[in-house]
């Protein structure tokens, strides 16, 4: 992640040309009163950028699925010496962990719509799917811990 942070700050484009775009895009938008930013999807940094983003996530999610496998296999081999709390407890622990890594994924939605934005698809509910989308894993995030961690639900 780091990575693709240092690269996309040199994938920048000619500003002002990504204002003239703007302008024709959206007439009725004041550009002095905002701040922008033109990325050109095309350079050399903007690629890597790109790859660090697509590739990296189904990496990161391969290897938590494996994770959560190998976990599972354990907990199975040792669960005839846990009481029936203990093993509630682990398999609720295992479903918010399972539910907290698979909720990043939403934020690809938010990705999507950028790229239909680039491809010239024009919406308010694409133009602010990216926001919505960004935030989701922010706020469900604590919400998912205090239903599946019991001893928060007390």
């Amino acid at each position: 992640n780091v990575l693709s942070q240092v690269f996309s700050m040199f994938a920048s484009d000619d500003h002002e040309g990504g204002g003239a775009i703007l302008r024709i895009v959206y007439p009725s938008v004041d550009l002095d009163e905002m701040t922008y930013r033109s990325v050109s999807v095309f350079g050399p940094y903007s690629r890597l950028t790109d790859a660090c983003a697509i590739i990296l996530p189904f990496l990161a999610y391969t290897f938590i699925i494996i994770m959560r496998r190998k976990v599972l296999n354990r907990l199975t081999s040792i669960s005839s010496k846990m009481s029936q709390k203990t093993k509630l407890m682990h398999e609720s622990m295992i479903k918010a962990l399972t539910y907290h890594a698979i909720l990043p994924c939403t934020t690809c939605i938010g990705v999507c719509s950028f790229g239909l934005q680039m491809m010239g698809v024009r919406h308010r509910i694409v133009d602010s799917a990216l926001f919505v989308f960004s935030c989701i894993p922010a706020v469900v995030n604590p919400l998912l811990t205090l239903y599946f961690i019991a001893p928060y639900r007390r």
